[in-house]
């Protein structure tokens, strides 16, 4: 986990994906752990999809 990457369009899907398997009875356990910040990319600015409907339908709580 990086700390700029909070709440990016892979968090989202990650997230959703979880909830689903939770949903579905599967129980859920997480390893997070926090890493030195990359500058050589612009991973983590995916956060265009917070506008778009299509995203939101897919899951409303989320």
């Amino acid at each position: 986990m990086l700390n700029r990457y909070t709440g990016d369009i892979g968090d989202y899907s990650k997230l959703g994906l979880l909830r689903a398997l939770r949903s579905a009875g599967f129980l859920i356990g997480l390893n997070w752990y926090l890493t030195p910040d990359e500058t050589h990319n612009s991973d983590g600015r995916h956060v265009g999809y917070l506008g778009q409907d299509e995203y939101r339908a897919c899951d409303p709580g989320l």
